[in-house]
């Protein structure tokens, strides 16, 4: 199973099947386990950082799972390092939450550790370009409006030269994200990919057809 494209994990998930802890495992209920969260992470502070075979902390299956009450719990009991933690396709905790649309866990991130807000994966890419490629509306909202979001953020290119403008042209999940970023003056419209593509170019292909063929 890709457990990070397979949309059906978040509803599959079964509570044995993870570790490497019981913080982990918990991790998908947002209520139900609250109270237990609470006494472990007192008791086992360093299974915050703990990783099962996906290079995942509990943090990681909070974000993804979107339970913001959890996350809030460990989110009292971890520094930076914890935050900073990568899984083997070198996502972290904030790549996870822009991915889901989890909105909420993306801003507690940005004012607890800004300093992970512009980490890229091993593809490159930032949250904000996995917001944007997700139709992720609300986390492109906020990543647009925080400070903490500069020039060279916004215009950051993927392992393939993508910008972030690119990837909303390319895969279109969301007219709104295309239209936020074609009228916000920081975003550079002129960029150009590694295949030598500018976002115009891209439409132009598109609208005759070409875009896939020339792509694949």
């Amino acid at each position: 199973m890709n457990y990070l494209t397979n949309m059906s994990f978040k509803h599959s998930f079964k509570f044995s099947s993870f570790g490497p802890s019981a913080l982990i495992q918990a991790a998908s209920q947002n209520h139900t386990y609250r109270d237990f969260v609470v006494k472990l992470t007192k008791t086992r502070r360093s299974a915050l950082s703990e990783t099962d075979k996906f290079g995942w902390t509990p943090l990681h299956y909070t974000a993804h799972f979107g339970t913001v009450d959890i996350f809030k719990v460990f989110l009292d009991h971890i520094d930076s390092s914890t935050a900073r933690k990568r899984d083997k396709q070198g996502m972290t905790v904030i790549h996870i939450a822009a991915r889901e649309g989890e909105v909420t866990i993306l801003k507690e991130l940005a004012y607890n550790f800004p300093e992970i807000w512009d980490l890229q994966d091993n593809k490159g890419q930032t949250a904000f370009h996995l917001a944007v490629e997700r139709g992720k509306l609300d986390c492109v909202k906020f990543i647009l409006a925080t400070k903490l979001s500069h020039y060279g953020l916004i215009n950051q290119k993927d392992n393939e030269g993508n910008t972030a403008l690119h990837l909303a042209t390319i895969h279109g999940k969301n007219q709104q994200i295309f239209e936020l970023l074609i009228k916000d003056c920081r975003v550079d419209k002129s960029a150009r990919n590694m295949e030598g593509f500018t976002v115009i170019d891209i439409i132009l292909l598109k609208e005759y057809g070409y875009f896939e063929k020339v792509w694949n």
